[in-house]
């Protein structure tokens, strides 16, 4: 089973930023999605399927999920400035969750640009 990159990350947006994780998701899911679709595609199909829209694009359609239940899609929304991107991106590397994602996270730079994603 793959935790990965959303919840790693959310991990540390909790700790560093104070960042309710159900909130990390919203912000980083569909991003990690995103990421990791050249390896998972069929599962993300199968996420489309069940949100009644096969053939979609998963990550779209749970971004669009969040926003019709007006939670936040944007780290600035809950006050994570670019500034601390980089310290977030190194604390992540450390976290067990970034480690079984199912696309190889290269290192910080692969979490800071997921992070500007979501800014």
């Amino acid at each position: 089973m793959h935790i990965g990159l959303s919840h790693g990350v959310g991990h540390i947006l909790g700790a560093l930023c104070g960042v309710p994780h159900g909130v990390t998701s919203c912000l980083i899911l569909p991003h990690a999605m995103r990421f990791n679709r050249a390896v998972c595609g069929e599962r993300q199909q199968a996420i489309a399927e069940a949100l009644g829209r096969p053939g979609g694009d998963a990550a779209d359609l749970i971004e669009r999920l969040i926003a019709d239940l007006g939670l936040p899609q944007r780290l600035s929304e809950v006050g994570v400035p670019a500034s601390r991107f980089q310290d977030i991106a190194e604390h992540a590397m450390s976290d067990i969750c970034v480690h079984t994602n199912p696309r190889k996270v290269r290192g910080p730079g692969d979490i800071v640009e997921l992070l500007e994603r979501a800014a």
